[in-house]
């Protein structure tokens, strides 16, 4: 049985608990990689329609943290949530590894 990189890794101990996730947009590469490094234009995408994002900060290299926020419109409470982590591995325009 022959399996993809993907499946390899997730069966793998080293990845034991992670979760992959892959997308494929029709954007040019350059386009979606600056969508998620670029903090003003993270800020105009991050959450669901309707909320907004007030903060976003990143530091932009293996073993740096992020943080992105979003705000729920008043109309569901006005609430503030954060998501962080810090980055592991950072191959500019291929992969973005982050805990």
């Amino acid at each position: 049985m022959v399996l993809s990189n993907e499946a390899a890794l997730e069966q793998s101990s080293r990845y034991a608990g992670c979760c992959f996730k892959r997308r494929e947009y029709d954007y040019p590469v350059e386009l979606v990689w600056k969508a998620w490094t670029d903090p003003t234009l993270v800020m105009k995408w991050w959450g669901p329609a309707h909320y907004t994002s007030p903060r976003c900060v990143i530091g932009f290299r293996e073993g740096s943290k992020y943080v992105f926020g979003m705000r729920a419109p008043e109309t569901h409470g006005g609430t503030e949530s954060y998501s962080a982590g810090v980055y592991k591995k950072i191959v500019p325009m291929q992969r973005l590894g982050f805990k």
